[in-house]
């Protein structure tokens, strides 16, 4: 019985180091969708899709994520998974976060230097962080460094 309890831990070991070092990380394509889903004086919710691209040749489920948005090279805020996401084998695929900005962290400069470059055009954003994948019971984590120009529409306050 311990021969057979010896095998299976070898066997597993052997399996998540495989696929440990042969994932490749996701590429990054895009932020899509980016809204303010809440705007009040103590808190702002901004929502996006995260597009990604999963290049490897098996489909593993991300459970977690664990990522830190900047603005301008400005951090505002962190942000959490909507809900866990399939990922599909060799596909592309929609991440959707949602990043809660408490309105004290931001100084009014910010805000408005901000503001000025949204209506000017696109504004520089980065996600860094980890994202935690997981195929059947194997753990892994990948990093996550993103950095795109993206047209963030503000509310208008008029």
């Amino acid at each position: 019985m311990k021969k057979i309890y010896l095998l299976l831990l070898v066997v597993s070991c052997f399996l998540f180091y495989n696929c440990h070092t042969q994932f490749k990380p996701l590429e990054y394509r895009k932020l899509t969708d980016v809204k303010f889903e809440t705007f009040t004086f103590s808190k702002i919710v901004l929502k996006t899709n995260l597009q990604l691209y999963n290049p490897n040749s098996i489909g593993v489920d991300m459970v977690d994520s664990d990522m830190d948005i900047y603005i301008n090279d400005k951090l505002i805020g962190k942000s959490k998974q909507v809900q866990p996401t399939r990922v599909n084998r060799i596909s592309e695929f929609a991440l959707p976060i949602e990043v809660e900005i408490e309105m004290a962290q931001l100084d009014l400069s910010y805000l408005k230097d901000l503001w000025e470059k949204s209506q000017k055009g696109k504004v520089k954003v980065s996600v860094k962080g980890i994202c935690k994948l997981r195929k059947k019971a194997v753990p892994i984590k990948l990093p996550i460094d993103y950095t795109d120009d993206v047209d963030l529409k503000l509310p208008s306050l008029f």
